[in-house]
């Protein structure tokens, strides 16, 4: 058997990868079709940003109770599917490419990256794997294509393009060729590519753009090694990547998109796979070669694991105790266990609702993109400003939105040993809250 995440191959007793330490209950067979190698879908399992809960911070916002007791009790303080099956061999289309005009050739890689770079973005989804990050590019103003496998079950979506994220919606998948069209309710800037249907040669040099684990925009470059329609993927690629690749842009000098990036193989160092952009433009011209997006089918869909804590630096004892309540709080949501984030909260803030009430507000939530502007020593403790943007299931936003953009100020009390979270308002005397689009 084998790792669902990363590929490995698993031992018949062991509980959890040895290489990914993903649980050894998701496990899959690699896809037959003579293929002798095991490839990892190459979703993403690193991000920036770090969690929250929209319905619940909502709730927080209303709150608006009196300045907090001197005495309390204290509380107890406690990234890919599977791999598709193979496909049979596609008979190239007939039409040249889809899309606006390619943008003239670029002299080297270089140019190449200056001139495409704003068209690729970030994919962050909840999904029930929790492995929903991964990256995308623009075909229009509101149409991108990325890899099925990073939005599949996705209970949220959201695309993160030049500092700014947008709520996106799964238009259709195909899970065959791990092919997922994406839209967005507002147009977007940035360079809109061109999916060419010539082929590609051994030999030939090429590039991917991404954000492999969830880190800033990459370029790679390399040279093609196979292609043959009787495989899947059916092109082989020498260029390196990591997970946050996948559904990224395989583009030659002159911009022309080939292919979208899928999959690595996990015992040949350098070696990735991509799906012929030929595929994709099928399933433009043809929405019917879609599936519509299935619901999320998990009782607590999830945000990328190991998602990035709050950056405050540990300047001062009060400093670290604000850093350690936001770990734990955060860091409860996203990784699911709430009950931890619940305890960061003040004994007034926890009589005002119950653990489970708590839990059922956050269970679809993840929040990145988080930027602490001050921390202030107040008489009870200290008050954070913070902003990020949250992801959610369509009816969790205060409005009912999947994207919500935050800024809050989060007051800080000592209870004890421990400080914890007592009020949150809306920054400067907003509403603290606004849709992505």
């Amino acid at each position: 058997m084998f790792c669902s995440r990363c590929g490995s191959r698993l031992g018949a007793d062991v509980n959890y990868c040895p290489a990914c330490g993903h649980p050894a209950a998701n496990v899959t067979v690699p896809p037959s079709a003579g293929r002798r190698f095991r490839l990892a879908i190459i979703a993403g399992v690193t991000v920036l940003g770090l969690g929250g809960a929209a319905a619940v911070t909502y709730a927080l916002l209303r709150d608006d109770a009196s300045d907090p007791p001197t005495v309390a009790a204290e509380p107890t303080v406690p990234d890919g599917s599977p791999i598709p099956s193979p496909m049979e061999a596609t008979e190239p289309a007939t039409t040249d490419t889809t899309g606006p005009t390619p943008p003239p050739p670029a002299a080297d890689f270089a140019d190449l990256y200056r001139t495409v770079s704003s068209g690729v973005l970030m994919v962050q989804a909840t999904t029930c794997e929790g492995s929903g990050v991964g990256s995308a590019f623009l075909i229009s103003g509101h149409q991108i294509v990325t890899a099925a496998h990073v939005v599949d079950q996705a209970a949220s979506v959201a695309v993160i393009a030049g500092g700014h994220t947008h709520q996106a919606t799964v238009v259709g998948l195909d899970g065959a060729n791990d092919i997922a069209i994406l839209e967005t309710p507002s147009e977007l800037d940035g360079h809109r590519f061109t999916l060419t249907e010539a082929d590609v040669a051994a030999g030939e040099s090429l590039a991917v753009i991404g954000h492999p684990l969830g880190d800033p925009l990459t370029m790679t470059t390399g040279t093609v090694s196979r292609v043959d329609d009787a495989l899947w993927p059916n092109i082989q690629l020498d260029i390196s990547v990591s997970p946050g690749n996948s559904g990224g842009p395989v583009l030659r000098p002159t911009g022309e998109v080939v292919g979208v990036l899928i999959a690595k193989d996990v015992e040949a160092e350098g070696l990735s796979y991509a799906v012929r952009s030929d595929l994709v433009v099928d399933r433009l011209t043809r929405p019917d070669l879609l599936s519509p997006p299935e619901i999320a089918d998990c009782e607590l869909p999830l945000g990328p694991d190991d998602a990035e804590l709050p950056e405050i630096e540990d300047v001062s004892e009060l400093h670290l105790a604000v850093a350690q309540t936001l770990d734990r709080y955060f860091g409860g949501i996203n990784s699911g266990d709430y009950q931890l984030a619940f305890d960061q909260l003040s004994p007034r803030l926890q009589g005002s609702m119950t653990a489970a009430d708590f839990a059922a507000g956050v269970e679809t939530s993840y929040d990145f993109g988080f930027e602490v502007h001050w921390i202030e020593e107040t008489p009870q403790g200290a008050e954070i400003w913070l902003e990020f943007t949250s992801i959610q299931a369509p009816g969790y936003g205060p409005e009912g939105e999947s994207c919500t953009h935050w800024s809050l100020d989060y007051e800080l009390a000592w209870y004890g040993e421990w400080l914890l979270i007592d009020r949150v308002t809306g920054h400067g005397g907003t509403s603290g809250h606004l849709p992505c689009d």
